[in-house]
């Protein structure tokens, strides 16, 4: 991936090819930072909300990022997205980590110019093919196959759930940030390969997917990006978070979901996420790598309330994927992306429908870094 900056599998996965900083409007100008324009759950999945949009010039990016566990340990995490950051238009760039039980893991990449991938809009789906991955999107259905000589995956997935629109946060009078939940929660068969090893068929795991997409270059957006998911039977549960920039206010912005079998039972953007613990990461920039959190949401009474530790699983220096030092030399001056993936053991109480009940467990929690947290706001 010639550029990247971004992985929001919290992401996610954020891309960002060299280009200076845009305007944006001072905080007497900026309006109320939150969540505009929820609603959910939909049937049908409007097809704007999973097709792309190639939004001309500016820095537009736009991802679908995909997170799937299996009864054998396995995870796979995946991003497609296609950005305007940098040099040229609509550049294709995927990025997919397989994560074994047994503490190994790979990375597979790839970066595409606009006139070296493909985009097809058949009736009401889509397919995207870069390199020899590809995404293909008819909702309820979701198709992926990753591949490179970093190993390979593919998944055959479909909703268990209404698509869920979390909204728009309106980061100045003409920059935003946009997020989709394009599936609460996936029914998948996957297979995995590490390189040099032999197909492995995972069996049938559960997943979740998610679309984003925006005007304005990730490090001016985003201090950080959270994301944890609970895949245990029972209730599971989600969470996506940006918090912004100094410039910004360095907000919080939290959306909460979770789904029993087939039904969204609860969501919300009142939600208060801390970072109990941190440990300073001794790579540069020396960044605050949480290893604990508190989770509360919904008032009066928190319709969700407990605690996770977090054990890292892997680290990515994204800087490091960039093929010219000029390149990420120059673009470390505005940012230096740091993504980090956790196995999650937590203990949350929950209410849904009157009823109360302890979830335990382990989940998966991705956090990108992309500036140091401010000092005196609690990470």
């Amino acid at each position: 991936m010639v550029s990247s900056r971004r992985l929001l599998w919290a992401a996610p996965l954020l891309f960002a090819w060299l280009g200076p900083p845009s305007a944006t409007a001072g905080p007497a100008d900026r309006p109320a930072l939150r969540f505009e324009g929820g609603t959910g759950p939909e049937v049908p999945l409007a097809p704007d909300q999973y097709r792309p949009r190639f939004d001309p010039g500016g820095q537009a990016w736009e991802s679908w990022e995909y997170a799937f566990r299996f009864p054998n340990g396995y995870t796979l995490l995946a991003q497609f997205q296609i950005s305007n950051l940098g040099l040229g238009s609509h550049r294709g760039l995927v990025v997919g980590i397989i994560l074994g039980p047994d503490g190994r893991s790979t990375l597979i990449k790839n970066g595409r110019a606009r006139d070296s991938w493909t985009y097809e809009a058949p009736g009401q789906g889509c397919t995207l093919k870069i390199a020899k991955h590809v995404l293909s999107l008819e909702p309820p259905r979701h198709r992926l196959h990753v591949q490179n000589s970093q190993g390979e995956f593919t998944v055959e997935a479909e909703s268990l759930t209404p698509s869920l629109r979390a909204g728009r946060i309106r980061l100045d009078a003409s920059r935003f940030y946009d997020l989709t939940v394009l599936a609460p929660r996936l029914k998948a068969r996957g297979s995995a390969r590490f390189p040099g090893g032999p197909l492995l068929d995972l069996g049938e795991g559960v997943g979740v997917a998610l679309r984003s997409y925006s005007n304005l270059a990730d490090y001016q957006q985003a201090a950080s990006v959270f994301r944890f998911h609970s895949f245990d039977p029972g209730v599971q549960l989600s969470l996506a978070e940006i918090t912004t920039t100094a410039k910004h206010g360095s907000e919080r912005l939290g959306f909460l979901w979770m789904v029993r079998g087939s039904r969204v039972v609860f969501r919300s953007y009142d939600v208060d996420r801390r970072f109990t613990l941190t440990r300073r990461d001794a790579a540069g920039p020396g960044y605050p790598v949480p290893q604990a959190l508190t989770l509360g949401a919904g008032r009066p009474d928190p319709a969700v309330s407990g605690q996770a530790k977090l054990e890292l699983r892997r680290r990515d220096d994204l800087l490091g994927w960039l093929d010219s030092a000029l390149v990420r030399f120059v673009v470390r001056q505005f940012s230096h992306p740091v993504q980090y993936v956790f196995d999650a053991e937590y203990a949350f109480d929950v209410e849904t429908g009157g009823v109360r009940e302890k979830l335990t467990g382990r989940a998966l929690a991705l956090c990108s870094i992309l500036n140091h947290p401010r000092k005196d706001r609690p990470w």
